[in-house]
């Protein structure tokens, strides 16, 4: 069956871009935003899982693959991903996509983004952006 990834991430994207919001949401699972080919030129979209990673789900870390992009209107209008699902993480799907989104996030975030948690671990590998840098800190796992 082979062993799996959760990635939990609650993430605030500039609006500036909307190709990368609209192949978000395609991740997502929303069909009306197909995204064209000059908008897949990442290393992400070399990996296998990068159509299906934001909406997988399996019964090892009890999570349910729901995983949205949302428009924050207000005084600072942003983007928010907000990820919960679990995913056979073979290609380096986790830290591609984060590269992917690192240029987008916006520095409303915060510092602390979410974390993945491999199915063999006991702890999560917590994951941060920093300094438009995407960090991530194991903890435990002694």
């Amino acid at each position: 069956m082979g062993m799996y990834t959760a990635l939990h991430l609650s993430v605030a994207l500039k609006s500036d871009d909307m190709e990368v919001i609209n192949v978000l949401k395609y991740m997502c699972g929303d069909e009306d935003y197909l995204p064209r080919d000059e908008d897949l030129e990442h290393p992400l979209f070399a990996t296998d899982r990068w159509r299906s990673m934001l909406r997988c789900s399996s019964f090892y870390h009890n999570t349910v693959g729901m995983s949205s992009v949302v428009d924050k209107m207000g005084d600072h209008r942003h983007y928010v991903l907000n990820v919960m699902s679990d995913f056979k993480n073979y290609s380096g799907e986790v830290k591609e996509f984060m590269s992917y989104i690192a240029p987008h996030i916006d520095h409303y975030s915060g510092d602390f983004l979410g974390y993945t948690r491999y199915e063999e671990m006991k702890d999560p590998t917590l994951i941060y952006y920093r300094d438009g840098e995407i960090e991530y800190k194991e903890v435990g796992n002694e």
